[in-house]
């Protein structure tokens, strides 16, 4: 059968669909004259692949319409070709099948130059690109890099690439402790790297910066957005806070990526440690590494507050508010209950009214939890499930009786001394302007091992009394419970 003739179902019962569709498009172009052209011709069309059309009674326009007179010395030179192209054909294969058994070898070898942070095929653009779909054209289109596939293409080109460059990190025991390498680094090293300041700051300042006029000065200098559109801020310095961000290897560094600027990217820390992890950008999925904060939903959180400061008699104001709220989004109370997947907890809702109040409740639980020492659950991977959170925190009393409200609320812990009152705990936030306002005047200590509100009193007790009285009202009127307040509870206050 001519292959200039063949249509694309029977060349389909030969090579591969996609392959069969670049024979007909190469060849709408102009008709083939031999088979050695087919094969330059048409992208990874190699070898063995002509030798399974040949076999199959395929063969170039010019043998299938030669005069019947010279039909006997062309089948003697066809055949002279054929039993060339056999031994090259046995040749090749040999190769295909040593080059098979070195395959993890050649993977591997790309990265034997340290220079490379990863392989040569892509380039500090293509690194980082992600596909793009089309599902309106038949068969679906991928276009990446300037590149088009079909959806069957773009399978096959990922599976190419999990297979050229897969996860090479080798495990090495060293008396009780187990190393984890590459080539060129340890896991201790590329740790040290991406926990480097001077790596933190770089990643930070290749993000663009966050211009939105409808955000106040302060919002649009700390917080901008991550390639996945991931809210970060580099006021965030704890894995806890929902706007923490990691310095993440584009190309992974379990599969050869060097821990260098050129191979780094900032990312929301959970974005990055799940649906990321040691996968290529070019598979990821998009929606997936969405799972923090979107900038949506920061705008409609600003203007909530604005909202919230307008109305007085909830004894609320902007500045407050705005505090509250990037002390949401850096902080966090603990590792335990951090916000695994924002997107998901919230159903991307940009009602700011719902966000807010989603945090004030997260904030009281996670509170509630910390103080009784909750029982939070876990997920299979050992990642905290922010849903299994709030039912432990409403499950802690007992199982057939609601959780009692106050298990809800925030606690400050006070101690005493002869001349010193001091408040500390993560509801304090919530005293902060009543702590530092003039009724109980008190001032905040940011040393890292203190952390606390406090004031000096006078050496008498009535004087102390009648301080720890007011703060109890004040307490009180915020919904807040005040603990430890006798001088002999002071240890247990702290601890």
């Amino acid at each position: 059968m001519d292959i200039n003739t063949a249509d694309e179902s029977a060349l389909s019962s030969v090579l591969k669909p996609a392959m069969a569709s670049r024979v007909v498009s190469e060849r709408a172009k102009g008709n083939y004259t031999t088979m050695e052209e087919v094969k330059a011709r048409v992208a990874g069309l190699g070898d063995q692949k002509i030798k399974k059309l040949t076999d199959a009674g395929f063969i170039v326009g010019a043998a299938a319409v030669a005069e019947p007179a010279a039909a006997e010395p062309a089948v003697q030179e066809q055949t002279a070709a054929t039993a060339a192209e056999e031994e090259d054909n046995e040749e090749q294969d040999a190769h295909q099948h040593q080059h098979q058994h070195e395959a993890p070898a050649e993977a591997a070898r790309w990265d034997a130059n340290p220079r490379n942070a990863f392989p040569p095929e892509f380039t500090i653009v293509s690194v980082r690109a992600r596909p793009s779909f089309d599902h309106t054209i038949a068969r679906g289109r991928v276009t990446w890099h300037d590149q088009t596939f079909t959806q069957r293409e773009w399978a096959l080109q990922l599976g190419r690439w999990e297979e050229a460059y897969p996860n090479i990190t080798v495990k090495t025991q060293r008396g009780k402790t187990v190393v984890k390498s590459t080539r060129h680094e340890t896991e201790a090293q590329r740790g040290k790297a991406t926990a480097d300041p001077k790596n933190r700051l770089f990643c930070w300042e290749a993000l663009p910066r966050n211009h939105d006029s409808e955000l106040p000065k302060e919002i649009r200098e700390h917080f901008r957005e991550d390639s996945y559109g991931n809210v970060v801020s580099d006021k965030a310095t704890r894995n806890s806070g929902l706007c923490f961000f990691d310095v993440d290897h584009i190309w992974p560094w379990s599969r050869g990526g060097r821990s260098v600027q050129a191979n780094f990217e900032g990312v929301q820390w959970a974005a990055n440690r799940w649906p990321k992890s040691d996968n290529i950008v070019p598979s990821l999925d998009l929606e997936a590494m969405q799972c923090g904060l979107s900038m949506a939903q920061l705008k409609a959180l600003v203007a909530h507050a604005k909202h919230k400061a307008m109305n007085k008699s909830r004894g609320a104001n902007w500045t407050h508010n705005l505090d509250k709220l990037v002390y949401w989004l850096t902080h966090g109370p603990s590792k335990d209950h951090a916000l695994t997947n924002f997107a998901l907890d919230t159903n991307r809702t940009t009602d700011g009214a719902a966000l807010w109040s989603f945090f004030e409740a997260w904030s009281k639980r996670a509170d509630a939890a910390a103080d009784v020492d909750a029982d939070v659950g876990r997920k299979s991977d050992g990642r905290i499930d922010s849903r299994a959170l709030a039912a432990a925190a409403e499950d802690k009393a007992q199982p057939t009786v609601p959780a009692p409200r106050t298990l809800a609320q925030p606690v400050i812990h006070l101690s005493t001394n002869h001349s010193m009152v001091e408040c500390h705990g993560p509801a304090t936030y919530q005293l902060r302007a009543v702590l530092k306002g003039p009724s109980l005047g008190m001032t905040f200590d940011s040393a890292e091992d203190r952390k606390c509100w406090f004031k000096r009193v006078g050496p008498s007790a009535g004087e102390r009394e009648a301080f720890v009285h007011e703060l109890e009202l004040e307490c009180a009127k915020q919904g807040v419970a005040l603990k430890g307040t006798g001088e002999a509870k002071t240890a247990d206050a702290r601890a």
